[in-house]
C-alpha cells in the first residue's frame, strides 16, 4: 500500500428549522371594522430570510382543496369571503395555516320612513341587504361604512305628523331630488284607556299614486285605498291596526303596509 492521502476539502451546509411566512395584502375601498366597499384584490407574498422561499398555496373552503398561488385572486360578490394561506421554504418547511377573513358590501343602504305609536312621531330607521344599519343626523350608515343621506322636512301640530323626503344621496353619488311627495298621519286616542280610537295616514306621491288608510277600534279593521296612475282604485282590508311604511330602493320612494 502506497498510503497516499487525499487533501482536506471542506463541505459547506446550512440548517433552516425555521418555518417561512406570508405577507397578505389587499386593495380596495376599505370601510369599517374589516368591510370593503369595492372590489377586493387579494395577493400573497412568501418570505424565507435562511434557505429562501419556494411556493405559497391558498384554499378557499378550507376543506384541504389548496393549490399554488400564481396570481392576484378577485372577489367581487358581496358577503363574507375567507382565504386559507400558507407557504414553504426549500428545505421543505411548511408555515402553520393560516386565515383572513374580509366582508365585502357595494350595496349603500335604504331608509324605512314609519309612523311610530309609541313617540306618535315619524321616524327614520335604515336597511341593509347584508346587516344591521343605524340612522344619526340625517344619515343612514351600514356595517361597511356605506351611506345614505336623507333631506327631509317635518312638521308635528298635536297628533299630526306631515312628512316630505326632499333629497336622497348614496355614498358619493350625485344627489337625488324627490319631488311632489307627503306623507300625512293622525292619531286619536280614547281619552281613558289610551287605546288607538282612529289612525288616518295618507301618502301621495303626485302624479303616481295616492293612499289613504284608516283604522277604526270598534271595528279592529284598516282599510286601505290605493289608487296608482293609470289604475282603478283598490281596497284591501286588513285585521287589526296596520301601519303603513314607506322605504326608499335605489332612489324612489315605494310603500309596505
Amino acid at each position: 500500500m502506497a498510503g497516499n492521502l487525499e487533501g482536506v476539502k471542506e463541505v459547506e451546509f446550512k440548517i433552516d428549522k425555521t418555518s417561512p411566512s406570508t405577507i397578505i395584502y389587499t386593495t380596495g375601498t376599505e370601510g369599517d371594522d374589516g368591510w370593503y366597499r369595492s372590489e377586493v384584490k387579494i395577493g400573497l407574498n412568501g418570505l424565507d430570510s435562511y434557505s429562501g422561499y419556494d411556493k405559497t398555496f391558498y384554499s378557499l373552503d378550507n376543506e384541504g382543496n389548496f393549490q399554488e398561488f400564481i396570481d392576484d385572486l378577485r372577489f367581487d360578490q358581496e358577503g363574507k369571503h375567507e382565504i386559507y394561506y400558507f407557504s414553504v421554504d426549500n428545505a421543505g418547511i411548511m408555515e402553520d395555516k393560516k386565515v383572513f377573513e374580509f366582508y365585502i358590501d357595494k350595496t349603500p343602504p335604504e331608509a324605512e320612513i314609519s309612523y311610530d305609536l309609541n313617540a306618535e312621531d315619524v321616524l327614520i330607521s335604515g336597511k341593509d341587504n347584508l346587516g344591521e344599519s343605524s340612522f344619526s343626523e340625517n344619515i343612514v350608515t351600514d356595517q361597511a361604512g356605506n351611506t345614505l343621506k336623507l333631506e327631509y322636512h317635518k312638521k308635528k301640530i298635536g297628533k299630526y305628523v306631515k312628512f316630505e323626503l326632499k333629497s336622497l344621496k348614496y355614498n358619493d353619488d350625485p344627489e337625488i331630488k324627490i319631488v311632489r311627495n307627503l306623507f300625512f298621519t293622525f292619531l286619536l286616542r280614547d281619552i281613558k284607556s289610551n287605546d288607538v280610537r282612529l289612525l288616518s295616514q295618507h301618502y301621495i306621491d303626485k302624479g303616481n299614486m295616492r293612499i289613504f288608510s284608516h283604522y277604526f277600534l270598534q271595528l279592529n279593521r284598516t282599510n286601505f285605498y290605493i289608487r296608482e296612475r293609470g289604475s282603478r282604485q283598490k281596497i284591501i282590508q286588513q285585521s287589526g291596526l296596520v301601519l303603513l311604511k314607506l322605504y326608499t330602493q335605489e332612489g324612489t320612494i315605494n310603500y309596505s303596509y
